[in-house]
């Protein structure tokens, strides 16, 4: 199968949105989703796929997330305002609207849909902080940060508080007040962990005061853009480079109802559904912020706006064997030869095991029926008890051999599963874990082998193998 950068692979999708081929898009956003949980390009293509297919519910659910992660976008509180206004919620509409009409007052197409809204809405009240809302944001894309500070540090911005509270902070960061900015931001940043704007400023700040908070910054960054992993700062300000990652350009098969066959296309193999009225509800998906969404003091009504768009979630068992049953199917028949034998194995340890305890206990019995029917002599010490207890140690040994294998098979198991939901970067460390401390290494090797068939733009994995090896 052919591999082409990741940019690239964004690029044929975006074409084939605008050639409204909107169920092969959203396939192959599905399927570098699995990859990339968090890729903030990846949502705003699903976002426009569901718009167009007039899809309104998982509409909402993504662009929800998208504003969480990027609030400061105009475009991105546009289009809940038009997903309001459809789903006949003017206040929500209303709300967003507003928002960018903030960032964007001058914008034909925002101001439009502002006074459309007001217009059906009589006596709407406006907040108290409009006019400093809009002035302190106009004066911060003006770079004018001092007076920016001053319209916006008012006593109350009622519902856009967190909103306006990250325009505080950016506009102390940019008027050399980087320590007053910095803790507002991180502040935000408990609330909306993936906050793009924050995160680029909070990282430059730590860079060199402290390298682990700024690692953990940046790595947020990567898990938006991969991009990042290539950043450069200059003037203070941190910039994504371009990384060129290489990944499996996965064809499209037409199948109906957007199913994705797996990667291998062996017979037999399972095929994994798209449900293009909602995004996968088991991927460590971009956290929603309701601090940046419409609040309404009816909690039902809440539920119901913002909830209803996720799909029923699916019990833990039954996600984690869909998880382990597809990532199973990507890998060859040959290559599950190993896992077989060694299927093959535990079983028959497990009937000799039940055999023996079988055995222990027949002969347990058949000695105190010859100590009732034939009076035999008990001894404290006797050779029937000695071996009764010589046969319980051995279950029990036995017993604490099969929990500790099962609690270490447990163990590489969650370390196969972090790359299953999308968590590559931990997924990594705890096979690390697995093999310094020496657990199971035959097992992790064969993991690590087929994972590097799965994602063979990991080169961690393949540094892994290559230490092993020598």
């Amino acid at each position: 199968m052919a591999k082409i950068e990741l940019n690239d692979y964004l690029g044929r999708i975006d074409t084939l949105v605008s050639e409204s081929k909107y169920e092969q898009a959203a396939y192959h956003c599905f399927y570098l989703l699995r990859q990339f949980p968090k890729l903030l390009s990846l949502y705003k293509l699903l976002g426009r796929i569901f718009l167009e297919m007039n899809e309104l519910r998982p509409a909402l659910d993504t662009y929800s997330r998208i504003v969480s992660a990027e609030p400061d976008n105009f475009l991105n509180h546009l289009a809940l305002g038009f997903i309001f206004e459809e789903l006949k919620l003017p206040d929500q509409a209303i709300f967003f609207s507003q928002s960018a009409l903030f960032l964007q007052p001058e914008n034909k197409e925002v101001v439009s849909l502002y006074q459309r809204l007001l217009s059906r809405m009589k006596n709407y009240p406006n907040p108290e902080s409009f006019s400093h809302l809009l002035a302190g944001i106009h004066f911060y894309n003006e770079r004018n940060y001092e007076k920016a500070i001053n319209e916006l540090q008012i006593n109350s911005l009622e519902s856009y508080q967190t909103f306006g509270s990250l325009f505080i902070g950016l506009s102390l960061f940019e008027n050399h007040q980087e320590d007053e900015g910095i803790k507002l931001l991180q502040i935000i940043l408990e609330k909306s962990p993936y906050l793009q704007s924050a995160l680029q400023k909070t990282a430059v700040y730590w860079q060199k005061k402290n390298p682990q908070l700024f690692m953990k910054y940046l790595n947020r960054l990567i898990e938006l853009n991969p991009d990042y992993s290539e950043y450069t700062i200059q003037d203070n300000q941190l910039t994504c480079g371009n990384n060129s990652i290489q990944v499996i350009y996965q064809e499209w098969t037409g199948f109906q109802n957007s199913k994705l066959r797996t990667v291998w296309q062996q017979p037999g193999s399972h095929i994994i559904e798209n449900d293009l009225s909602a995004l996968p509800s088991w991927l460590k998906l971009l956290p929603v912020c309701p601090d940046f969404l419409y609040q309404t003091n009816n909690r039902n009504e809440e539920e119901n706006v913002f909830y209803s768009s996720e799909r029923k979630k699916i019990l833990l068992e039954e996600d984690s064997f869909f998880q382990r049953d597809y990532f199973k199917s990507q890998i060859p028949e040959s290559d599950k030869n190993s896992q077989k034998q060694r299927e093959s194995t535990e079983k028959d340890q497990k009937i000799g095991k039940s055999s023996r305890s079988t055995k222990s206990l027949d002969d347990a019995f058949h000695w105190l029926e010859k100590v009732v029917t034939e009076g035999v002599e008990i001894k404290q010490e006797g050779t029937a008890e000695k071996q009764f207890d010589s046969d319980r140690k051995a279950d029990i040994d036995e017993f604490e051999n099969d929990l500790q294998n099962k609690e270490e098979t447990e163990m590489v198991r969650n370390a196969w599963t972090c790359f299953s939901t999308g968590n590559q970067v931990e997924g990594i460390r705890l096979y690390k874990q697995l093999l310094e401390k020496q657990i199971k290494p035959e097992m992790v090797q064969e993991d690590l082998q087929k994972l590097l068939i799965l994602f063979p733009e990991n080169e961690e994995l393949q540094k892994i193998i290559n230490e092993r090896g020598k």
